[in-house]
């Protein structure tokens, strides 16, 4: 009871001494507070005899009694349920010293512990034993636990005597009843393995029979070594028959094979995986000849529960689940499954696995597979957690962990540590400092020759003042770095190296580390070069366990045979096994395996193939799931459209891929022949016969026509398509179903035709479907746009990964996209902001693939529709990575037409609309200003998303809202910026997306100063040059607050929080006038570390090759001119004023 944590209130609630007397009670080991709580309740009940016998009323001895009771009981109620609260409040249970509402308050609070808490329920039912008769409802909870009978099976068994018969115990003293916690118990330590019997080496290997019977028979013949050889053979040839079968020789090799390669597993590391199917071939062995049929293989043969905790203690245990799965796999299926719970067998293995399960750092596949194995039986692993596993901390079965060895932090495997001691607690070491520092390596300047380091510190500069976060296709291509002396000495004095120059290598290969796109691509291309024409090459493979490996040095290394395929499995196998590392490591190695395959064209990769496959149905998060209408199930656009990245980004493959496709039904022959007839002679007779007949056509008959066009569709060049496939049979039949549609108006036809192309898809070559949804689209008049809704969800990546690109093209024809957002429904317009986010999660995955064809239909929403994202700019933009500035500028450059502010004003009667047409430009008044700007985000319908949700669960709109209200903003700065701190500081992906409260604060402060500002009348003017467009009543309420926050946050904050004003600055409206006074008020009054923050913060989306809003150039404009002097003056201070010098001279072009 030493750790409890006191609350203060029980010091108020009761007097001094008497608190503490029991705090100095409470503060003693568990026996020793049952002893003192016996003795006050002894002495309060001899001190209420003994006022009986003298007939004395003054009760104040007993009262003291009382209160010391009391008082230890409010710290029991007051302290969080632990095991020794737990049963201390049993004990006051069964004294009766509790009333009844305050039980059930406390069987409620551990009710919500569960099901992690079961341990504390049953705890507290044996304390309290004595009296469960009387509490009949925790005796029905208590059995309703479906994991009580596995974890506490003699406690189950009580409880349901009590239940069924409601009987007394027998008198006992209550007084003296109670229960002290134990620790939970541990299986026994492995400590000698019999090692499995070997086979013979060299024997001669006996022909197999022609068929298992025949085989079997022979075998019987054969002496015991031959026999046991001949069966081993027989099994890994043939597979099992559905017979029964007895042939005891037979099921005695399958085990002792099995337990030979789960032993000798554990030596071959990674390489293990290899035999997976050999142990699932013995496992289907076994459970036909055993499990299938009847009872298990007898213990002498294998002991299955024993044969866990072995693997388990040698680091073989994912094979040996391998083994298991296929072993109950078969029978887990069956109606009259002997094995399901609670049979006793299941229930031992189980409760092992659970152990394993809950070992700290045992590797993340491991817990998949355990998974995977309660599946089989519908349970899950917690239920039998009742015991304890001793595992080596070096044991292959835990994942590797980080060692400091010096200044660098090492990603060591746990199987290859030298143990000082034989200790068998594992100590996690990672942390995520360390974990953060191995993927974001920053290569040590000091080390490196002059030249490079020259080359590091110029690559940083730009990185800094030119917005280099991510890869380089989203940013301008700049010529001022290509032309640095340093790449050109560099590249020429490579020639003259020496071959053996491996110091020079490591330097480049660390400077090719960086998390630095700019400098380790080009140091990658140095490295190629150096080692083009060596002949003696370095081990890389020491290195990239102290830093992860990107992708230019991945792909230069393979290349140069410098990190060997063993290497490249191990590492990325270990990486995705450790919870710590999987969920960054995850998503890079899947697009990372495309180029090793090419580079490794030999070597399987099964571990890894094996991990990836499992942890995407698995639920491992490995990767994370967006919120939209067709991204779903475990997101497979993240696992599948990665492993298809080579297969992507060349779409010509879709023609050749091996897909069976249904054959068309003889049955269909007559609609078949009629469109053949009506292809080769296009008369009146056959026109008429084919549009009658298809006009009633079912879906098996249209999907037989696609089969049918998509069978003689073929590789050529063809006068009437200018592809080199000859897609003319396509395209007639889909002219064909349009002139149909055109005449009878058949909207069956057109529901008929979509189901039939969805239910094809999943068979059908990419490019065949592509080129026949294009044409359905095309001829086919649809009235109704929810069927073409419903097709583009079928077909989305999240259920067909490899048909992603050609969907993109589908969604943008002009009959989907640009008609859904023309239409203003609200279903229509989820589904194209649900596209856009899909996109932007796209390039995020995958941008090497995506980028280019992402923008374009941005670019293309944005000139002809931008009234969209006006309307759902801030959505767009909460999922959209700094990165991607040209995406972002495109968003908040989006301006409404002329006609649609024209539209609006007339729907609303507002004053402004005269006969000629207006431009937003020309708007003045703050009153109608502010009017059309809520009008403008009503563009298109609400999805049903309320951006203050995030606030009012942190208190932030109350609180802002009353500083508003009293004038009084900055007050409140210490509380916000300590929320937008905290928020930060626990973003996973710093640097990626801007935080969702940050940006509905401002959004919402915004809205604020417009409403209490127009109270106070205060007066907002158009931002023009000078920049000199501040509010005339003097004190401005956002500002003041704002000013406040800033001086209380650090970088990380202050760069989500610059960003978060920075995206309001749009097209002319109130909320781009009070973000640009903002952000130069806030440059203003910031000192020079904060000014150079907002000037770099800027400048990153002016230098995009798509200019920013013209909002903003105007605020950059009035900062560089105002502040000229004082932003020469930090640059100069940080030696980076050509630097400087440079960006201004490409600026003056866009100015």
């Amino acid at each position: 009871m030493k750790r409890c944590r006191y609350p203060s209130t029980v010091a108020r609630d009761f007097d001094s001494n008497i608190f503490r007397e029991c705090q100095k009670i409470l503060s003693l080991p568990l026996p020793k507070i049952y002893k003192h709580l016996i003795q006050i309740l002894d002495d309060k009940n001899n001190a209420i005899n003994i006022s009986h016998n003298q007939h004395n009323s003054n009760l104040s001895i007993n009262t003291v009694h009382d209160m010391k009771l009391l008082c230890i009981l409010r710290y029991i109620l007051d302290i969080p349920p632990n095991e020794s609260t737990v049963v201390l409040f049993g004990w006051y249970v069964i004294n009766n010293l509790v009333p009844l509402p305050t039980i059930f308050y406390y069987v409620h609070q551990l009710t919500m512990l569960l099901p992690d808490g079961i341990s504390l329920f049953a705890l507290f039912a044996q304390a309290i034993i004595t009296r469960l008769p009387k509490y009949c409802f925790i005796c029905k909870y208590l059995l309703s636990l479906p994991s009580l009978q596995f974890t506490h099976n003699e406690l189950h068994i009580v409880l349901s005597q009590v239940a069924r018969d409601s009987f007394p115990f027998e008198i006992c003293d209550h007084k003296n009843h109670y229960v002290i916690p134990t620790n939970r118990p541990f299986y026994p330590e492995i400590r000698t393995i019999t090692a499995p019997p070997l086979f013979p080496l060299n024997a001669p290997l006996i022909q197999l029979k022609p068929n298992i019977f025949a085989s079997i028979e022979f075998a019987a013949t054969l002496p015991a070594d031959d026999q046991r050889l001949f069966c081993v053979n027989l099994c890994l040839t043939y597979s099992p028959p559905s017979v029964k079968l007895r042939f005891l020789p037979l099921l005695s090799a399958a085990c002792g094979y099995t337990r030979l390669l789960l032993f000798d597993s554990s030596h071959l590391a990674w390489s293990a995986f290899e035999i997976h199917p050999q142990l699932e071939r013995m496992a289907n062995w076994i459970s036909a000849l055993s499990v299938e049929h009847g009872p298990p293989p007898p213990l002498y043969l294998l002991n299955i529960p024993l044969l866990v905790r072995e693997c388990a203690a040698i680091g073989s245990l994912s094979h040996c689940l391998v083994f298991l799965i296929a072993l109950f796999s078969k029978t887990a299926n069956s109606p009259n499954n002997q094995y399901n719970l609670p049979n006793p067998l299941t229930v031992s293995i189980l409760s092992v696995l659970a152990a394993v399960y809950n070992v700290k750092g045992i590797r993340t596949d491991i817990k998949a597979l355990i998974e995977k194995f309660c599946g089989l039986f519908k349970t899950e692993i917690n239920y039998f957690y009742s015991h304890d596993i001793l595992i080596p901390p070096n044991s292959f079965d835990i994942s590797a962990n980080f060692q400091s060895v010096g200044a660098q932090s090492i990603f060591q495997p746990s199987a290859m540590k030298n143990l000082n001691n034989k200790s068998w607690a594992v100590h996690d070491s990672i942390n995520d400092s360390v974990v953060h520092a191995y993927f974001h390596y920053v290569p040590n300047r000091g080390m490196l020759p002059l030249d490079l380091q020259e080359l590091c510190a110029n690559a940083q500069k730009i990185e800094k003042y030119y917005f280099v976060d991510g890869t380089s296709h989203t940013f301008r291509s700049f010529k001022s770095f290509k032309s640095f002396n340093t790449i050109k000495t560099l590249k020429s004095s490579l020639k003259y190296s020496q071959e053996s120059d491996q110091e020079m290598l490591q330097c480049f290969v660390s400077l090719a580390l960086a998390d630095s796109p700019i400098l380790a691509k080009n140091s990658a291309v140095l490295f190629k070069k150096a080692t083009k024409r060596m002949t003696s090459m370095i081990d890389l493979c020491p290195l990239f366990r102290c830093a992860f490996p990107n992708r230019y040095i991945l792909a230069a290394s393979l290349e140069r045979n410098c990190f060997a395929p063993e290497d490249v499995n191990s590492l990325f196998s270990e990486l995705l096994t450790n919870s710590k590392t999987a969920p960054i490591a995850g998503p890079m190695i899947s697009s990372f395996m495309p180029m090793v395959y090419q580079f490794c064209k030999d070597y399987p990769f099964t571990s890894v193939k094996l991990i990836l496959s499992l942890s995407k149905h698995s639920s491992n998060p490995l990767t994370k799931t967006t919120n939209t209408n067709f991204i779903s199930g475990n997101n497979r656009v993240t696992g599948n459209l990665n492993q298809n990245a080579n297969n992507a980004s060349t779409v010509n493959d879709g023609l050749t891929q091996e897909r069976v496709l249904p054959t068309p039904l003889k049955s269909h022959a007559p609609i078949l022949k009629s469109f053949l007839e009506f292809s080769v002679q296009k008369t009146e007779n056959t026109r008429n016969d084919f549009l009658s007949k298809v006009s009633k056509a079912s879906v098996p008959q249209i999907i037989s026509l696609f089969s049918f066009v998509f069978g003689v569709t073929q590789k050529k060049k063809s006068a009437k398509c200018p592809t080199t496939t000859d897609y003319s049979a396509i395209d007639g039949l889909c002219w064909s179903l349009g002139l149909s549609d055109n005449r009878f108006n058949n909207d069956k036809l057109n529901s008929n035709c979509f189901s039939a192309a969805t239910a094809i898809a999943p068979e059908s070559p990419p490019l065949l479907l592509f080129r026949l949804i294009n044409g359905l689209l095309t001829h086919l008049q649809v009235q109704s746009k929810y069927l073409i809704k419903d097709l583009l969800e079928n077909l989305s990546p999240s259920k067909m990964p490899s048909f992603a690109i050609c969907w993109m093209q589908l969604v943008m024809h002009h009959e989907a996209l640009p008609s859904f957002i023309d239409s203003n429904d609200r279903v229509l317009s989820q589904f194209c902001l649900n596209f856009l986010l899909l996109c932007i999660k796209l390039i995020i995955i995958m941008p090497d693939v995506f980028y280019r064809g992402v923008t374009r239909i941005f670019m293309t929403v944005a000139s002809s529709a931008p009234k969209f994202l006006v309307s759902y700019h801030s959505l767009l933009l909460e999922n959209l990575p700094f990165q991607f500035i040209q995406i972002r500028n495109i968003i908040l450059n989006a301006t409404p037409t002329t006609s649609e502010i024209v539209s609006l004003l007339k729907q609303n009667n507002s004053s402004l609309i005269d006969d000629f047409a207006i431009d937003i430009n020309e708007i003045e008044s703050p009153q109608e200003s502010e009017k059309v700007n809520k009008l403008l985000n009503h563009l298109m319908p609400p999805i049903g998303f309320n951006y203050e949700d995030s606030l009012h669960a942190k208190g932030m709109c109350v609180v802002t809202e009353k500083a508003f209200q009293s004038k009084e903003t900055a007050s409140i700065a210490k509380f916000i910026s300590t929320i937008i701190k905290r928020v930060t500081n626990e973003q996973t992906n710093f640097g990626l997306t801007l935080p969702k409260v940050i940006y509905q604060f401002v959004l919402f402060s915004m809205n604020k100063e417009i409403h209490y500002g127009s109270q106070n009348n205060q007066q907002y003017g158009k931002i023009n040059n000078n920049n000199k467009s501040h509010n005339k009543s003097g004190k401005n309420l956002i500002q003041e607050m704002f000013i406040a926050i800033q001086n209380l946050c650090d970088e990380k904050t202050l760069v989500n929080l610059y960003n978060a004003i920075l995206d309001q600055i749009r097209y002319p409206n109130i909320h781009t006038t009070i973000a640009s006074e903002l952000i130069t008020k806030l440059f203003e009054r910031g000192n020079k570390f904060k000014r150079e923050l907002i000037y770099v913060t800027i400048l990153k989306r002016m230098m995009c090759v798509t200019q920013p809003p013209t909002a903003l150039k105007i605020t950059f404009k009035g900062l560089a001119t105002r502040y000229k002097k004082d932003i020469e003056r930090f640059f100069r201070e940080n030696g980076e004023i050509s630097t400087y010098n440079r960006a201004q001279k490409f600026l003056r072009k866009f100015m």
